[in-house]
């Protein structure tokens, strides 16, 4: 589902669909750390 995203923002702008594909990785690894943090 995220490479079907990221495949489709890359058709409509390349800079733009890598800028995306960061920011979504970066809230993927804000989940894993609360997830950790977590009791």
């Amino acid at each position: 589902m995220l490479l079907e995203v990221a495949r489709k923002a890359k058709a409509d702008d390349p800079l733009k669909a890598e800028g995306e594909v960061i920011y979504i990785a970066g809230l993927l690894l804000e989940v894993a750390h609360q997830a950790e943090a977590a009791p």
